[in-house]
């Protein structure tokens, strides 16, 4: 199972996955923790806010190599 943190725009809509979140049963870490993520929307600049976080589960992994936020 993977898991990844990710936000939603409540302004455009837009979904960004921010980072591959540890899978339990490996015990290894999909993302290098020091990743900075600006906290404005790319699409609209529209402020996140916290509220707009949520976790995504998927059986197969969304994406290889994560090396910066990217929209989903």
């Amino acid at each position: 199972m993977f898991a990844y943190l990710c936000r939603k725009c409540g302004s455009c809509s837009s979904e960004f996955i921010l980072e591959q979140m540890e899978d339990p049963g490996s015990g290894q870490n999909g993302s290098p923790d020091d990743t900075f993520v600006n906290n404005t929307c790319p699409n609209c600049r529209s402020d996140f806010v916290p509220e707009s976080y949520f976790v995504l589960q998927s059986a197969e992994p969304l994406m290889q190599r994560m090396q910066s936020a990217f929209q989903i």
